[in-house]
Formats: C-alpha cells, structure tokens, sequence
C-alpha cells in the first residue's frame, strides 16, 4: 500500500498565496487555521485533484484572506464574534462574488467524472439541493451580489446588537428578558449569513435555470438510505459503524457530502495511516477512489 503524505499533498497541490485569476477553474475553501486540517479531510480533497486536475485549489485562512478579498473586507466583528461556520458562510459567498469558481468544504469528495456533468450547467449560480457546502457560480451571478449585501448586513445588525443592549440589564429586567433572548436566538442561529438568507433569495430565482439550478442531493448524501433515528447517528452509523461501499458509490451523482462537525472527535485525530486502516464506510470510499 502507498501512502501518500499530507504535507506533500498539500505542497504540490494546493496555494496559499494569491494568484492571478485567469479563467473560473478555481475551487475555493476554508479551513482556520489550515495547519489544523485533519488528515481524513486532506483525502478527501486530493479526490479533487484526481478528477478535476486542471483547477487550481486555494484554501483560504486568516493568514491569507486578505490577499484575495483585502484588509477590512468585512467587519472585524464577523472573526470576533462569529463561529467558523458562520464566517465561513460570508467567506464562501464573497470570495464567489469576487472572483467565480467552485466553492467546496474540506469534507467533500468527488467520487467520479460525473462531477463534469454537474460543472458543465450553465446556470450562474448552482446547488447540490440547498446545501452550501458545494456552490459552482459565475462572479455576476444576481444570487451572489443579493447574498452578500444581505450578509453585510446581518453582521451590521449584530453590531449593533452587542452595542446597544447590555446583557446583564436585560437578563436582569424581567421586562427585557423575553425581548433578549428572542432576538439573540435569532442572530445565534446556525445559518445566519448562510441559508436563512440565501433559502430567501432563492425563492426568486426558482423557475430561472439561467440564475439557479438546484441538483439532486439524494445521490450526493448516500445516508439518506437509512431510517428511523436522527440525522447525526444515520451519518455516523452509515459511515463509521459499518462498511458498505456499494452503497456509498453505486449510483452516485460524482460528489459526497460529508458532514464533518458529526465526524466522531478520534478520526479528526487520526493520522493518515492510521485512518487507512479502519474498517469502515468512509475508509473504504477513500481508499477506493484514491487506489490505495
């Protein structure tokens, strides 16, 4: 068995430093610091190399964002104040409106030379259902430009939020507390500046596949064969407790969807080798794929 080193990978392979942007074939992501990306996740982006080779891969951190999107882009508050998730969100979406290309999260992998049927839809701004994970976009996309006003301003609203109410009155204030806790729900919602206001947008655009295209995600999220418990322990259990990659690959759409804040703590730990020894789904699919 070769094994192939992250570091290496991660040398020949993927760009930390700006680069002129030449045509579309960019595919953005995220991960802060990069340093910290856990070897599963490396596997998973080297099945990007392997299909699409002619894209350049940049994997943005705050040690280079301002390089491509410039100093003050965004609020400080948004790396203050917001979860990684969160910031990933406005990160996605700017870095598309600026530039076009393909967004995909770390834990996506191409599976097969179907992702090509999915790149070659015309439409300026595409989906795998609506999970942001995986954006193909043009940068004038009216999507991309309504998205990112409506994030800059979310964060705004949040700004003002922190300074304008103090937490200690209003948990204090029984007439403030309700009102508090409402409107902080609101603004600690997961999709803040993700689908709660891209879902709104969407709607607009639904019957106009020069705007949007939505794709099937059932062939991109092969967990959803199973039933009856929580989508967190179908995750899981589909790709950790057992190992059936038929399942995984037969009659997929070209990309998996992963889900990597429900990857158990000890495989975001695991070396390279170590992970390739586990008998299990996602081992298996990576294997696979990578000819291992």
């Amino acid at each position: 068995m070769i094994l192939h080193s992250p570091t290496a990978l991660v040398r020949s392979f993927f760009c930390y430093e700006r680069k002129k942007m030449q045509n579309n074939k960019t595919i953005w992501t995220f991960w802060e610091p990069k340093e910290n990306l856990p070897a599963y996740l490396k596997l998973c982006m080297k099945t990007w190399q392997k299909f699409l080779p002619e894209y350049q891969v940049i994997v943005l951190d705050y040690s280079n964002l301002d390089n491509y999107l410039g100093k003050d882009f965004f609020d400080p508050i948004l790396y203050q104040k917001f979860s990684l998730p969160k910031q990933a969100d406005a990160i996605r979406c700017a870095v598309l409106r600026k530039y076009g290309g393909i967004w995909m999260d770390c834990d996506t992998i191409i599976t097969s030379d179907k992702i090509r049927d999915i790149l070659s839809i015309k439409s300026s701004f595409v989906l795998i259902g609506t999970h942001v994970a995986f954006i193909k976009a043009d940068k004038n996309s009216p999507i991309l430009k309504q998205w990112l006003k409506n994030i800059q301003k979310n964060i705004a609203r949040y700004k003002l939020f922190l300074s304008k109410y103090n937490f200690w009155a209003f948990i204090l204030n029984p007439k403030y507390r309700k009102r508090y806790k409402r409107v902080y729900k609101k603004f600690k919602r997961w999709d803040y500046l993700g689908n709660m206001l891209l879902d709104r947008i969407l709607k607009h655009y639904d019957s106009n596949l020069t705007y949007f295209q939505s794709v099937d995600k059932t062939k991109m999220l092969p967990e959803l064969c199973l039933t009856g418990i929580s989508s967190k322990q179908n995750y899981q259990k589909f790709y950790f407790e057992s190992n059936d990659i038929s399942k995984a690959l037969n009659g997929n759409g070209g990309l998996i969807l992963l889900h990597n804040s429900w990857t158990p703590d000890k495989y975001l730990k695991m070396n390279e080798t170590t992970f390739y020894k586990q008998n299990n789904t996602l081992a298996s699919v990576l294997k696979t794929i990578l000819k291992i």
